[in-house]
């Protein structure tokens, strides 16, 4: 579900930055970066931050972790969640170079994600197949690339006509 929603807004990117605006590859890039920014891993993130901080059992055992008593852990992931989901949201408003802090947070956090779940699944006796490997890449790091990528690609030009 979540895939097909981070697909829909990259789609939604594209179609605002083609009706609006002027047609420059910047401004497309820009588009294509702050939709999924904002809906993905700004409102979706923060809904799971908040299923992680109301039902943390649930939340634990939904992505696979060991339900603990006291339950730090998840109070922790629900606190991060919501955390680079408010840094995601105020991308769409701060613009400028705030995206970069936004995404930057957000990639290494899901690369994180994708080394421990493959660490994991290796620490529990399975077979690193390359099939496991991207199933797990699909579901943590390729969101990564794919939002650092329009990243890159808008702010080059930024850097390229800063003197000095």
């Amino acid at each position: 579900m979540f895939r097909l929603l981070f697909a829909c807004l990259l789609t939604a990117g594209r179609v605002h930055a083609l009706q609006t605006g002027p047609r420059k590859r910047r401004r497309f890039v820009e588009l294509r970066l702050v939709h999924p920014l904002v809906g993905y891993f700004g409102f979706a993130m923060l809904a799971a931050a908040a299923h992680g901080l109301a039902a943390p059992e649930r939340f634990a055992a939904s992505h696979g972790w060991r339900v603990s008593a006291d339950k730090p852990f998840q109070r922790f992931a629900g606190l991060a969640y919501g955390s680079m989901a408010l840094a995601a949201i105020l991308a769409a408003r701060l613009r400028g170079l705030y995206r970069a802090a936004s995404a930057v947070c957000g990639s290494g956090f899901f690369l994180e994600a994708t080394w421990i779940r493959l660490a994991v699944s290796a620490a529990r006796g399975r077979a690193m197949t390359l099939h496991r490997v991207a199933a797990v890449f699909a579901n943590h790091g390729l969101l990564s690339v794919v939002r650092i990528a329009p990243l890159v690609a808008c702010l080059s030009p930024e850097r390229a006509n800063r003197p000095g």
